[in-house]
């Protein structure tokens, strides 16, 4: 199968110009089953970018990592405050040195990443494994309540991007979609020989 690459359709979903504290961070993981089990063992890599044009300028690092690993990128899409990462990281390492817990200390700004997605701009993610009628019917859906952001593929699915909302009535498609509040969408998936 050849590669999925979402960066441009990513990039464009992101501010196009830093403010100096918002950013959106990219997850390089191992889904092998070398790694199963374990998210830390996962990580083979985290980015930065400010932007959607900063991003597009790590593609090429990003893809060429994807490709020599076999790993994923996947991006968050729920904007994270470089204040609010750095003051989490702060408890989590005066957590880390409490309890003696040493061998976590090369995971804790991925840590305090997930943990600070700015609310008012949050996303969600409704991942689609088996594209059918009832996952079309999800789509038109949130689209005609104005939630559906976005539209990215996977491998064999599909990722819906959508703005938070109550999802009382979501329960009509909870066959075709499971709902994440704060999970990372497909960047780039490398071709597989």
């Amino acid at each position: 199968m050849s590669a999925v690459d979402n960066s441009v359709l990513i990039a464009s979903l992101l501010d196009q110009k830093s403010d100096g504290d918002t950013f959106w961070y990219t997850e390089i993981l191992d889904r092998t089953k070398r790694s199963a089990g374990d998210n830390r063992k996962r990580m083979v890599r985290l980015f930065r970018h400010g932007s959607g044009p900063e991003l597009l300028e790590l593609m090429p690092t990003i893809r060429a990592m994807c490709d020599a690993t076999g790993a994923r990128a996947y991006t968050r899409l729920s904007p994270r405050s470089h204040k609010a990462v750095a003051k989490a990281l702060l408890l989590l390492t005066a957590e880390m040195v409490t309890s003696e817990q040493w061998n976590s200390a090369a995971y804790l700004y991925a840590r305090a990443c997930g943990r600070c997605n700015i609310h008012d701009r949050r996303l969600w993610l409704y991942d689609v494994d088996l594209i059918c009628r009832a996952s079309a019917d999800l789509g038109t859906y949130l689209k005609s309540n104005s939630w559906l952001v976005a539209t990215v593929p996977s491998r064999k699915g599909l990722h819906y991007v959508s703005r938070p909302h109550d999802p009382e009535g979501d329960g009509v498609f909870s066959t075709a979609a499971s709902l994440h509040k704060d999970n990372p969408t497909n960047l780039y998936i490398p071709s597989e020989s």
